[in-house]
């Protein structure tokens, strides 16, 4: 591969950028109606549409995660090309050196990137209506819940264990450098 010119290289940042903004601002507004999504599902007595809210809820959610993931990869595949170009290397240095913060004293434990941290919460939303989704089929078809509250309660708190367990297991790795996307900058 040739290498890039300065103005596809500054078009490229700031397209990564961008979509760094675009990502955040669409997960607020997607969180926003899910969370009126859970306040409907609230007022309505209704267990049919009860299981139409958690379909869309879960879908919003699934939708979330989904979205979010491939727009991070989408970033970190043009962070990648940046690295590799010699003219961009002067930049992706001083994005470096910007984050430098976070691999320095408690940070480099207390610190989460953007992208797990979302994907973490969405996962959780979904999870979270996929209970309520079975809860109310078991309802809308057998007059009683399929899933014991108990079972529910153990299998959340699981999921979301794992789901902790996983965003330290990333950060872990990335302190030492051993994922492309978050490498620990010296």
């Amino acid at each position: 591969m040739g290498a890039i010119d300065k103005d596809n290289a500054k078009a490229i940042w700031d397209w990564a950028i961008g979509l760094d903004n675009y990502v955040t601002q669409a997960f607020a507004l997607a969180v926003t109606g899910i969370g009126a999504l859970f306040f409907a599902y609230g007022q309505i007595l209704n267990t049919h549409l009860r299981v139409v809210i958690s379909l869309t809820g879960l879908g919003a959610s699934l939708v979330l995660v989904y979205f979010t993931n491939t727009a991070w990869k989408d970033r970190d595949g043009a962070f990648r090309l940046l690295r590799k170009d010699p003219v961009a290397v002067e930049l992706m240095s001083l994005y470096d050196d910007a984050k430098r913060w976070r691999n320095r004293g408690a940070w480099k434990w207390a610190y989460f990137p953007v992208a797990g941290t979302i994907l973490a919460f969405s996962a959780i939303l979904a999870m979270a209506w996929f209970l309520i989704l079975v809860s109310n089929l078991g309802y809308s078809v057998y007059g009683k819940s399929v899933i014991p509250w108990a079972v529910s309660e153990w299998v959340v708190t699981a999921f979301v264990i794992l789901v902790v367990v996983l965003l330290v297991r990333q950060r872990f790795l990335a302190y030492r450098g051993a994922t492309p996307s978050l490498r620990r900058v010296p």
